[in-house]
Protein backbone atom coordinates (compact mmCIF):
# COMPACT_ATOMS: atom_id res chain seq x y z
CA UNK A 1 0.00 0.00 0.00
CA UNK A 2 1.29 3.01 -1.18
CA UNK A 3 1.18 6.21 1.17
CA UNK A 4 0.91 8.66 -1.44
CA UNK A 5 -2.45 6.32 -2.53
CA UNK A 6 -3.85 6.93 0.99
CA UNK A 7 -3.15 11.02 0.79
CA UNK A 8 -4.90 10.91 -3.01
CA UNK A 9 -7.91 8.99 -2.03
CA UNK A 10 -8.17 11.78 1.02
CA UNK A 11 -8.39 14.68 -1.10
CA UNK A 12 -10.42 12.71 -3.21
CA UNK A 13 -12.83 12.35 -0.52
CA UNK A 14 -13.38 15.54 0.04
CA UNK A 15 -12.88 17.17 -3.60
CA UNK A 16 -15.11 14.55 -4.76
CA UNK A 17 -14.24 15.07 -8.49
CA UNK A 18 -11.28 13.89 -10.03
CA UNK A 19 -10.29 16.94 -11.91
CA UNK A 20 -10.26 19.16 -9.16
CA UNK A 21 -8.42 16.81 -6.73
CA UNK A 22 -6.21 16.15 -9.77
CA UNK A 23 -5.54 20.06 -9.72
CA UNK A 24 -4.60 20.16 -6.08
CA UNK A 25 -2.09 17.31 -5.81
CA UNK A 26 -0.23 18.78 -9.04
CA UNK A 27 -0.61 15.41 -10.53
CA UNK A 28 -2.45 14.16 -13.63
CA UNK A 29 -5.68 13.02 -13.59
CA UNK A 30 -4.83 9.30 -14.98
CA UNK A 31 -2.64 9.53 -12.24
CA UNK A 32 -5.24 9.90 -9.69
CA UNK A 33 -7.68 7.50 -11.23
CA UNK A 34 -4.73 4.90 -11.88
CA UNK A 35 -3.80 5.02 -7.78
CA UNK A 36 -7.84 5.09 -6.87
CA UNK A 37 -8.43 2.04 -9.16
CA UNK A 38 -4.57 0.09 -7.60
CA UNK A 39 -6.24 0.98 -4.13
CA UNK A 40 -9.31 -0.63 -4.60
CA UNK A 41 -7.86 -3.71 -6.43
CA UNK A 42 -5.80 -3.89 -3.36
CA UNK A 43 -8.25 -3.49 -1.00
CA UNK A 44 -10.68 -5.94 -2.88
CA UNK A 45 -13.53 -3.44 -2.38
CA UNK A 46 -15.36 -0.08 -4.45
CA UNK A 47 -13.99 3.29 -2.85
CA UNK A 48 -16.08 5.67 -4.77
CA UNK A 49 -19.44 5.46 -6.96
CA UNK A 50 -19.83 7.93 -10.15
CA UNK A 51 -22.46 10.69 -9.35
CA UNK A 52 -22.64 12.71 -13.07
CA UNK A 53 -19.41 14.61 -13.23
CA UNK A 54 -18.62 13.85 -9.33
CA UNK A 55 -17.94 10.61 -7.12
CA UNK A 56 -19.20 9.87 -3.27
CA UNK A 57 -18.04 7.39 -1.43
CA UNK A 58 -19.06 3.76 -0.54
CA UNK A 59 -20.51 2.74 2.22
CA UNK A 60 -17.07 1.12 2.36
CA UNK A 61 -14.96 3.81 1.68
CA UNK A 62 -16.67 6.17 4.48
CA UNK A 63 -15.49 3.49 6.70
CA UNK A 64 -11.77 3.50 5.25
CA UNK A 65 -11.71 7.31 5.57
CA UNK A 66 -11.99 7.55 8.92
CA UNK A 67 -9.17 5.16 9.43
CA UNK A 68 -6.86 6.71 6.65
CA UNK A 69 -7.47 10.14 8.10
CA UNK A 70 -6.63 9.07 11.79
CA UNK A 71 -3.00 7.20 10.72
CA UNK A 72 -2.23 10.34 8.28
CA UNK A 73 -2.97 12.65 10.78
CA UNK A 74 -1.06 11.03 13.41
CA UNK A 75 1.58 9.89 10.99
CA UNK A 76 2.43 14.21 10.11
CA UNK A 77 2.61 14.78 14.07
CA UNK A 78 5.23 12.12 14.08
CA UNK A 79 6.76 13.63 11.23
CA UNK A 80 6.57 17.26 12.62
CA UNK A 81 7.76 15.65 15.82
CA UNK A 82 11.14 14.54 14.17
CA UNK A 83 11.88 17.94 12.55
CA UNK A 84 10.96 19.08 16.30
CA UNK A 85 13.41 16.48 17.99
CA UNK A 86 16.02 17.75 15.84
CA UNK A 87 16.47 20.73 17.58
CA UNK A 88 17.43 18.35 20.95
CA UNK A 89 17.56 14.76 22.21
CA UNK A 90 14.03 12.38 23.74
CA UNK A 91 11.70 10.10 22.66
CA UNK A 92 9.87 10.20 19.36
CA UNK A 93 5.81 8.22 19.17
CA UNK A 94 5.72 6.91 15.31
CA UNK A 95 1.87 5.82 15.03
CA UNK A 96 1.68 3.89 11.45
CA UNK A 97 -0.32 1.43 8.95
CA UNK A 98 0.79 -2.31 9.12
CA UNK A 99 1.41 -2.18 5.15
CA UNK A 100 3.27 0.79 5.39
CA UNK A 101 5.52 -0.23 8.42
CA UNK A 102 8.31 -1.85 6.55
CA UNK A 103 8.90 0.65 3.47
CA UNK A 104 7.99 4.16 4.75
CA UNK A 105 9.35 4.36 8.75
CA UNK A 106 12.80 2.58 7.90
CA UNK A 107 13.74 4.94 5.53
CA UNK A 108 12.57 8.27 7.49
CA UNK A 109 13.82 6.63 10.59
CA UNK A 110 17.10 6.12 9.15
CA UNK A 111 17.69 9.25 7.55
CA UNK A 112 16.40 11.57 10.49
CA UNK A 113 19.36 9.30 12.46
CA UNK A 114 21.91 9.96 10.00
CA UNK A 115 21.30 13.37 9.98
CA UNK A 116 21.49 13.39 13.60
CA UNK A 117 24.54 10.89 14.51
CA UNK A 118 25.27 13.07 17.71
CA UNK A 119 21.68 13.30 19.52
CA UNK A 120 20.09 10.48 21.49
CA UNK A 121 16.90 9.70 20.38
CA UNK A 122 14.37 6.55 21.07
CA UNK A 123 11.62 5.33 19.16
CA UNK A 124 8.38 4.40 20.37
CA UNK A 125 6.58 2.71 17.48
CA UNK A 126 2.57 2.01 17.21
CA UNK A 127 1.08 -0.23 14.49
CA UNK A 128 -2.62 -0.21 13.85
CA UNK A 129 -3.27 -3.93 15.34
CA UNK A 130 -0.97 -4.97 18.52
CA UNK A 131 -1.40 -8.14 18.84
CA UNK A 132 1.79 -9.00 20.31
CA UNK A 133 1.38 -6.89 23.23
CA UNK A 134 -1.83 -7.67 23.26
CA UNK A 135 -1.21 -11.52 24.15
CA UNK A 136 1.70 -10.63 26.93
CA UNK A 137 -0.49 -8.24 28.77
CA UNK A 138 -3.23 -11.28 28.95
CA UNK A 139 -0.43 -13.26 30.28
CA UNK A 140 0.41 -10.79 33.32
CA UNK A 141 -3.27 -10.45 33.93
CA UNK A 142 -4.24 -14.23 33.79
CA UNK A 143 -6.41 -14.11 30.97
CA UNK A 144 -7.16 -17.94 29.36
CA UNK A 145 -7.86 -17.50 25.37
CA UNK A 146 -9.30 -20.86 25.97
CA UNK A 147 -13.14 -21.54 24.43
CA UNK A 148 -15.55 -23.76 22.58
CA UNK A 149 -13.99 -25.22 18.66
CA UNK A 150 -15.80 -23.39 15.93
CA UNK A 151 -14.44 -24.78 13.27
CA UNK A 152 -16.26 -27.84 13.36
CA UNK A 153 -19.05 -29.72 14.37
CA UNK A 154 -17.40 -31.56 18.04
CA UNK A 155 -20.28 -33.58 18.94
CA UNK A 156 -18.10 -36.41 18.52
CA UNK A 157 -15.29 -35.50 20.05
CA UNK A 158 -13.58 -35.86 23.51
CA UNK A 159 -12.34 -32.35 22.77
CA UNK A 160 -14.33 -29.78 23.11
CA UNK A 161 -11.89 -26.78 23.82
CA UNK A 162 -9.25 -24.83 22.24
CA UNK A 163 -7.39 -21.65 21.75
CA UNK A 164 -8.46 -20.21 18.32
CA UNK A 165 -6.94 -16.81 16.85
CA UNK A 166 -10.22 -14.70 16.25
CA UNK A 167 -10.56 -12.34 13.99
CA UNK A 168 -7.15 -12.41 11.73
CA UNK A 169 -7.25 -11.27 8.39
CA UNK A 170 -4.95 -12.35 6.25
CA UNK A 171 -5.23 -8.94 3.88
CA UNK A 172 -4.17 -6.98 6.97
CA UNK A 173 -0.82 -8.19 6.87
CA UNK A 174 0.10 -9.29 3.20
CA UNK A 175 -1.64 -8.85 -0.22
CA UNK A 176 -5.01 -10.57 -1.19
CA UNK A 177 -3.69 -12.82 -3.59
CA UNK A 178 -0.58 -14.00 -1.97
CA UNK A 179 -3.06 -14.51 0.97
CA UNK A 180 -4.75 -16.76 -1.07
CA UNK A 181 -1.92 -18.89 -1.80
CA UNK A 182 -0.99 -19.77 1.78
CA UNK A 183 -2.79 -21.86 4.53
CA UNK A 184 -3.44 -20.58 7.53
CA UNK A 185 0.06 -21.89 9.17
CA UNK A 186 1.83 -19.70 6.49
CA UNK A 187 -0.83 -16.50 7.07
CA UNK A 188 -0.01 -16.63 11.02
CA UNK A 189 3.73 -16.93 9.89
CA UNK A 190 4.06 -13.74 7.45
CA UNK A 191 1.83 -12.19 9.77
CA UNK A 192 4.02 -12.54 13.28
CA UNK A 193 6.96 -12.06 10.72
CA UNK A 194 5.95 -8.31 9.38
CA UNK A 195 5.06 -7.29 13.20
CA UNK A 196 9.27 -8.72 13.84
CA UNK A 197 10.30 -6.76 11.09
CA UNK A 198 8.38 -3.76 11.63
CA UNK A 199 9.36 -3.75 15.49
CA UNK A 200 12.69 -4.57 14.47
CA UNK A 201 13.19 -1.47 12.03
CA UNK A 202 15.18 -3.51 9.68
CA UNK A 203 15.80 -1.62 6.10
CA UNK A 204 15.66 -4.09 3.33
CA UNK A 205 17.26 -1.49 0.97
CA UNK A 206 19.84 -0.93 3.33
CA UNK A 207 20.76 -4.52 3.85
CA UNK A 208 22.40 -7.15 1.42
CA UNK A 209 19.02 -9.61 0.97
CA UNK A 210 21.47 -12.75 0.97
CA UNK A 211 22.69 -11.99 4.11
CA UNK A 212 19.02 -11.80 5.75
CA UNK A 213 17.91 -15.43 6.01
CA UNK A 214 14.68 -17.35 7.51
CA UNK A 215 13.98 -20.02 10.05
CA UNK A 216 10.22 -19.83 10.17
CA UNK A 217 9.17 -23.36 11.06
CA UNK A 218 5.73 -25.69 11.21
CA UNK A 219 5.73 -29.03 12.85
CA UNK A 220 2.46 -30.19 10.77
CA UNK A 221 2.03 -27.68 7.79
CA UNK A 222 -1.60 -27.31 6.67
CA UNK A 223 -3.91 -30.27 7.84
CA UNK A 224 -7.07 -28.44 6.41
CA UNK A 225 -5.91 -28.69 2.78
CA UNK A 226 -5.36 -32.19 3.09
CA UNK A 227 -8.72 -32.80 4.44
CA UNK A 228 -10.43 -30.95 2.12
CA UNK A 229 -8.26 -32.41 -1.17
CA UNK A 230 -8.49 -35.80 0.50
CA UNK A 231 -12.57 -35.56 0.73
CA UNK A 232 -12.30 -33.98 -3.20
CA UNK A 233 -10.05 -37.00 -4.39
CA UNK A 234 -12.83 -39.51 -3.54
CA UNK A 235 -16.10 -38.03 -4.13
CA UNK A 236 -14.74 -35.80 -7.87
CA UNK A 237 -12.08 -38.22 -8.39
CA UNK A 238 -7.96 -37.32 -9.03
CA UNK A 239 -8.74 -35.02 -11.68
CA UNK A 240 -9.89 -32.26 -9.65
CA UNK A 241 -7.31 -32.25 -6.73
CA UNK A 242 -6.30 -28.79 -6.67
CA UNK A 243 -3.12 -28.30 -8.05
CA UNK A 244 -1.35 -26.29 -5.72
CA UNK A 245 -2.09 -29.03 -2.78
CA UNK A 246 1.90 -30.00 -2.63
CA UNK A 247 3.41 -26.26 -2.06
CA UNK A 248 0.01 -25.29 -0.24
CA UNK A 249 0.08 -28.07 2.56
CA UNK A 250 4.13 -28.85 3.26
CA UNK A 251 5.54 -27.14 6.57
CA UNK A 252 8.78 -25.39 4.76
CA UNK A 253 5.74 -22.64 2.83
CA UNK A 254 5.87 -20.83 6.25
CA UNK A 255 9.90 -19.69 5.70
CA UNK A 256 9.44 -19.72 2.00
CA UNK A 257 6.26 -17.31 2.03
CA UNK A 258 8.01 -15.22 4.18
CA UNK A 259 11.04 -15.36 2.41
CA UNK A 260 8.93 -14.04 -0.62
CA UNK A 261 6.60 -11.69 0.91
CA UNK A 262 10.13 -9.62 2.14
CA UNK A 263 12.45 -10.49 -0.23
CA UNK A 264 14.61 -12.09 2.09
CA UNK A 265 17.52 -14.48 -0.01
CA UNK A 266 19.77 -15.55 2.80
CA UNK A 267 19.73 -19.21 4.08
CA UNK A 268 16.28 -20.71 4.43
CA UNK A 269 15.34 -23.64 6.46
CA UNK A 270 12.20 -25.26 8.24
CA UNK A 271 12.71 -27.44 11.38
CA UNK A 272 10.63 -29.95 11.75
CA UNK A 273 10.79 -31.28 15.38
CA UNK A 274 6.92 -31.80 16.34
CA UNK A 275 6.37 -29.16 19.11
CA UNK A 276 10.38 -28.38 19.50
CA UNK A 277 10.28 -26.94 16.26
CA UNK A 278 9.75 -23.34 17.17
CA UNK A 279 12.65 -23.41 19.62
CA UNK A 280 15.34 -25.30 17.53
CA UNK A 281 13.75 -22.52 14.55
CA UNK A 282 15.43 -19.97 16.72
CA UNK A 283 18.54 -21.55 18.05
CA UNK A 284 19.82 -23.20 14.42
CA UNK A 285 19.08 -19.51 12.82
CA UNK A 286 21.02 -18.20 16.12
CA UNK A 287 24.16 -20.90 14.93
CA UNK A 288 23.93 -18.85 11.54
CA UNK A 289 24.79 -16.09 12.60
CA UNK A 290 27.16 -17.54 15.23
CA UNK A 291 28.96 -19.25 11.66
CA UNK A 292 28.74 -16.14 9.66
CA UNK A 293 25.89 -17.58 7.25
CA UNK A 294 24.09 -14.62 8.23
CA UNK A 295 23.84 -11.33 9.77
CA UNK A 296 20.05 -11.33 10.34
CA UNK A 297 17.80 -13.99 10.66
CA UNK A 298 13.89 -14.08 10.75
CA UNK A 299 13.22 -17.24 12.95
CA UNK A 300 10.51 -18.72 15.07
CA UNK A 301 7.18 -21.30 14.31
CA UNK A 302 3.81 -21.34 13.50
CA UNK A 303 1.22 -24.04 13.32
CA UNK A 304 -2.51 -23.85 12.75
CA UNK A 305 -3.93 -27.99 13.37
CA UNK A 306 -7.24 -27.36 14.75
CA UNK A 307 -9.21 -29.45 12.59
CA UNK A 308 -11.28 -32.54 12.58
CA UNK A 309 -7.80 -34.54 11.54
CA UNK A 310 -5.69 -32.99 14.45
CA UNK A 311 -8.24 -33.01 17.05
CA UNK A 312 -9.09 -36.35 16.65
CA UNK A 313 -5.56 -37.45 16.43
CA UNK A 314 -3.95 -36.09 19.54
CA UNK A 315 -7.47 -37.19 21.32
CA UNK A 316 -6.25 -40.84 20.22
CA UNK A 317 -2.70 -40.31 21.73
CA UNK A 318 -5.18 -39.09 24.88
CA UNK A 319 -2.82 -36.31 24.95
CA UNK A 320 -5.55 -33.28 24.71
CA UNK A 321 -7.86 -32.86 27.78
CA UNK A 322 -11.35 -33.66 27.82
CA UNK A 323 -12.37 -30.82 30.77
CA UNK A 324 -15.11 -28.41 28.97
CA UNK A 325 -14.13 -25.96 31.98
CA UNK A 326 -12.06 -23.72 30.52
CA UNK A 327 -10.26 -22.72 34.00
CA UNK A 328 -9.48 -26.74 34.57
CA UNK A 329 -8.79 -27.80 31.15
CA UNK A 330 -4.96 -26.57 30.72
CA UNK A 331 -3.21 -26.81 33.86
CA UNK A 332 0.09 -28.00 33.84
CA UNK A 333 1.92 -29.78 36.76
CA UNK A 334 -1.66 -29.67 38.80
CA UNK A 335 -2.49 -33.15 40.20
CA UNK A 336 -5.63 -33.28 37.93
CA UNK A 337 -3.66 -32.30 34.79
CA UNK A 338 -5.28 -34.46 32.14
CA UNK A 339 -3.75 -32.85 28.38
CA UNK A 340 -3.22 -30.01 26.84
CA UNK A 341 -5.71 -27.55 25.30
CA UNK A 342 -4.83 -27.06 21.19
CA UNK A 343 -3.72 -23.66 20.46
CA UNK A 344 -2.84 -22.10 17.13
CA UNK A 345 -0.81 -18.75 15.71
CA UNK A 346 3.00 -17.99 15.19
CA UNK A 347 5.89 -16.45 17.14
CA UNK A 348 8.68 -14.77 14.95
CA UNK A 349 11.72 -12.60 15.95
CA UNK A 350 14.57 -11.02 14.48
CA UNK A 351 17.39 -12.27 15.19
CA UNK A 352 20.81 -10.21 14.52
CA UNK A 353 24.74 -9.94 15.11
CA UNK A 354 25.70 -7.55 17.45
CA UNK A 355 27.72 -5.00 15.79
CA UNK A 356 25.23 -5.39 12.74
CA UNK A 357 22.63 -4.06 15.39
CA UNK A 358 24.78 -1.95 17.00
CA UNK A 359 25.80 -0.68 13.93
CA UNK A 360 22.34 0.54 12.49
CA UNK A 361 20.98 1.63 15.84
CA UNK A 362 18.72 -1.35 16.63
CA UNK A 363 16.62 -1.77 19.52
CA UNK A 364 18.16 -4.86 21.52
CA UNK A 365 15.55 -6.38 23.61
CA UNK A 366 17.97 -8.97 25.06
CA UNK A 367 20.89 -11.14 24.31
CA UNK A 368 20.11 -15.00 23.21
CA UNK A 369 23.46 -16.44 24.59
CA UNK A 370 22.92 -20.15 24.70
CA UNK A 371 21.26 -23.33 22.65
CA UNK A 372 21.46 -27.00 24.00
CA UNK A 373 19.44 -30.34 21.84
CA UNK A 374 19.54 -33.60 22.53
CA UNK A 375 17.53 -36.55 21.84
CA UNK A 376 15.82 -38.96 24.48
CA UNK A 377 16.60 -41.75 21.86
CA UNK A 378 13.44 -43.64 23.99
CA UNK A 379 9.78 -43.56 23.08
CA UNK A 380 7.69 -41.81 20.11
CA UNK A 381 5.47 -39.94 22.45
CA UNK A 382 6.63 -40.11 25.87
CA UNK A 383 9.92 -38.24 27.05
CA UNK A 384 12.57 -40.37 29.22
CA UNK A 385 11.72 -41.43 31.81
CA UNK A 386 14.54 -40.32 34.00
CA UNK A 387 14.18 -36.70 32.51
CA UNK A 388 17.97 -37.25 31.36
CA UNK A 389 17.96 -35.88 27.39
CA UNK A 390 15.83 -32.66 28.05
CA UNK A 391 18.49 -31.98 31.11
CA UNK A 392 21.48 -32.11 28.91
CA UNK A 393 19.65 -29.63 26.45
CA UNK A 394 19.67 -27.22 29.24
CA UNK A 395 23.03 -28.04 30.96
CA UNK A 396 23.80 -27.97 27.23
CA UNK A 397 22.50 -24.03 26.59
CA UNK A 398 23.53 -23.14 30.18
CA UNK A 399 27.34 -24.19 29.19
CA UNK A 400 26.76 -22.36 25.58
CA UNK A 401 26.17 -19.33 27.48
CA UNK A 402 29.39 -19.72 29.95
CA UNK A 403 27.23 -19.75 32.79
CA UNK A 404 26.32 -22.10 35.73
CA UNK A 405 22.92 -23.24 36.90
CA UNK A 406 23.46 -21.03 39.72
CA UNK A 407 22.68 -18.52 37.27
CA UNK A 408 18.91 -19.26 36.08
CA UNK A 409 16.30 -16.89 37.68
CA UNK A 410 13.24 -18.63 35.77
CA UNK A 411 12.09 -21.15 33.70
CA UNK A 412 9.53 -21.23 30.88
CA UNK A 413 8.76 -24.87 30.85
CA UNK A 414 7.44 -26.95 28.30
CA UNK A 415 4.69 -27.73 30.50
CA UNK A 416 2.27 -29.42 28.66
CA UNK A 417 -0.40 -30.47 31.34
CA UNK A 418 0.02 -34.39 30.40
CA UNK A 419 1.02 -36.29 33.25
CA UNK A 420 4.84 -37.78 32.01
CA UNK A 421 5.46 -34.53 30.37
CA UNK A 422 4.94 -32.50 33.31
CA UNK A 423 6.42 -35.02 35.48
CA UNK A 424 9.45 -35.99 33.52
CA UNK A 425 10.30 -32.33 32.55
CA UNK A 426 10.32 -32.03 36.54
CA UNK A 427 12.96 -34.26 37.14
CA UNK A 428 14.85 -32.73 34.13
CA UNK A 429 14.90 -29.61 35.60
CA UNK A 430 16.01 -31.04 38.96
CA UNK A 431 19.12 -32.99 37.20
CA UNK A 432 20.51 -30.05 35.25
CA UNK A 433 20.06 -27.19 38.31
CA UNK A 434 20.60 -29.27 41.08
CA UNK A 435 19.43 -27.64 44.40
CA UNK A 436 19.44 -24.45 42.61
CA UNK A 437 16.10 -26.38 40.87
CA UNK A 438 13.96 -25.25 44.02
CA UNK A 439 14.51 -21.33 43.85
CA UNK A 440 14.04 -20.42 40.48
CA UNK A 441 10.92 -19.63 39.03
CA UNK A 442 9.04 -21.56 36.49
CA UNK A 443 5.75 -21.35 34.88
CA UNK A 444 3.91 -22.78 31.71
CA UNK A 445 2.48 -20.10 29.53
CA UNK A 446 0.49 -23.00 27.51
CA UNK A 447 -1.84 -22.65 31.07
CA UNK A 448 -3.07 -19.73 29.51
CA UNK A 449 -2.96 -19.72 25.08
CA UNK A 450 -2.59 -23.91 24.82
CA UNK A 451 0.04 -25.91 23.09
CA UNK A 452 0.48 -24.23 19.90
CA UNK A 453 2.58 -27.24 18.88
CA UNK A 454 5.02 -25.80 16.41
CA UNK A 455 4.47 -22.31 17.66
CA UNK A 456 5.26 -23.08 20.74
CA UNK A 457 8.62 -22.15 21.28
CA UNK A 458 8.96 -19.17 19.02
CA UNK A 459 5.84 -17.57 21.68
CA UNK A 460 7.20 -18.43 24.31
CA UNK A 461 10.68 -17.25 23.87
CA UNK A 462 9.12 -13.53 23.12
CA UNK A 463 7.14 -14.23 26.82
CA UNK A 464 10.81 -14.84 28.24
CA UNK A 465 11.85 -11.98 26.94
CA UNK A 466 9.33 -9.51 28.04
CA UNK A 467 9.54 -11.43 30.96
CA UNK A 468 13.55 -9.78 31.58
CA UNK A 469 11.91 -6.18 30.39
CA UNK A 470 9.22 -5.95 32.30
CA UNK A 471 10.49 -7.81 35.45
CA UNK A 472 7.39 -9.99 35.64
CA UNK A 473 6.76 -13.38 35.72
CA UNK A 474 3.59 -14.35 35.05
CA UNK A 475 1.54 -17.50 36.54
CA UNK A 476 0.51 -21.22 35.77
CA UNK A 477 -2.83 -20.27 35.71
CA UNK A 478 -5.12 -22.56 36.28
CA UNK A 479 -2.86 -24.90 38.75
CA UNK A 480 -4.62 -25.02 41.93
CA UNK A 481 -3.78 -29.09 42.94
CA UNK A 482 -0.23 -29.95 44.09
CA UNK A 483 0.93 -32.95 42.48
CA UNK A 484 3.47 -34.39 45.30
CA UNK A 485 6.06 -35.61 42.69
CA UNK A 486 6.04 -32.01 40.84
CA UNK A 487 7.07 -30.32 43.76
CA UNK A 488 8.93 -27.07 42.27
CA UNK A 489 8.10 -23.64 42.43
CA UNK A 490 5.84 -23.75 39.28
CA UNK A 491 4.19 -19.64 39.98
CA UNK A 492 1.50 -20.71 41.96
CA UNK A 493 -1.70 -18.35 42.17
CA UNK A 494 -0.11 -14.76 40.24
CA UNK A 495 2.17 -13.32 38.95
CA UNK A 496 5.49 -12.22 40.21
CA UNK A 497 7.15 -8.84 40.41
CA UNK A 498 11.08 -10.11 40.40
CA UNK A 499 14.13 -8.86 38.70
CA UNK A 500 15.08 -11.21 35.82
CA UNK A 501 18.64 -11.11 34.36
CA UNK A 502 18.34 -15.23 33.09
CA UNK A 503 15.80 -17.24 31.66
CA UNK A 504 15.71 -20.90 30.03
CA UNK A 505 12.95 -21.91 27.56
CA UNK A 506 12.41 -25.73 27.37
CA UNK A 507 10.53 -27.23 24.26
CA UNK A 508 10.49 -31.05 24.25
CA UNK A 509 8.52 -32.76 20.93
CA UNK A 510 7.67 -36.02 19.89
CA UNK A 511 10.21 -38.30 18.88
CA UNK A 512 12.05 -37.38 21.90
CA UNK A 513 13.16 -34.08 20.66
CA UNK A 514 14.64 -31.68 23.40
CA UNK A 515 15.74 -28.15 22.74
CA UNK A 516 16.50 -25.50 25.27
CA UNK A 517 17.64 -21.64 24.60
CA UNK A 518 19.18 -19.09 27.33
CA UNK A 519 18.17 -15.37 27.05
CA UNK A 520 19.77 -12.51 29.87
CA UNK A 521 19.62 -9.70 29.63
CA UNK A 522 21.52 -7.36 27.09
CA UNK A 523 24.43 -5.29 29.05
CA UNK A 524 27.33 -3.24 27.33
Amino acid sequence: MNLYHLRYFSTLAHIEHYTKAADILAITQPSLSYAISTLEEELGVKLFEKNGRNVTLTKYGKVFLNDVEEVLNRLDSSVNSLKLAGKGEGCIDVVFLRTLGIDFLPKIMRGFLEENPTKKIDFNLYCDKVLTSDILNGLKEKKLGFGPITYFDTTDYKAKLAAEVKDFEPKDYMDPKAARRMERFAQFAVAAARQAMEDSSLDMTKEDPFRVGVCVSSGIGSLQIIEKEYKKLLEKGPNRVNPLLVPLMISNMAAGNVSIQFGLKGKNINVVTACASGTNSIGEAMRAIQHGEAEVMVAGGTESCITPLGVAGFSGLTALSTSEDPERASIPFDLERNGFVMGEGAGVVVLEELEHAKARGAKIYAELAGYGATGDAYHITSPAEDGSGAAKAMEYAIADAGMKPEDIDYINAHGTATHHNDLFETKAIKLALGDHAYKVKINSTKSMIGHLLGAAGGVEFIDCVKSIQDGFVHATAGLKVDDPECDLDYTKGDGVSMEVKTVLTNSLGFGGHNACLLVRRFEE
